[in-house]
């Protein structure tokens, strides 16, 4: 089962977003639904083996 955005009902940060993994930890809280959805495909890629190196690639 994959990492899932859901939307927060009640507090202070109602009407925001937080992302949930299957193990039930909450890995954001009060965030858009764009950066939560971006967060949960960066989580998914981790899980398939995609390992984050924070180098770019020249245009040739």
């Amino acid at each position: 089962m994959p990492a899932r955005v859901k939307k927060i009902a009640q507090g202070k940060r109602r009407g925001k977003c937080e992302v949930v993994t299957p193990e039930g930890d909450v890995t954001a809280k009060g965030t858009t639904k764009e950066k939560a959805e971006a967060q949960r495909r960066l989580l998914e890629g981790v899980k398939h083996g995609w390992r984050p190196t924070g180098k770019k690639k020249k245009a040739a």
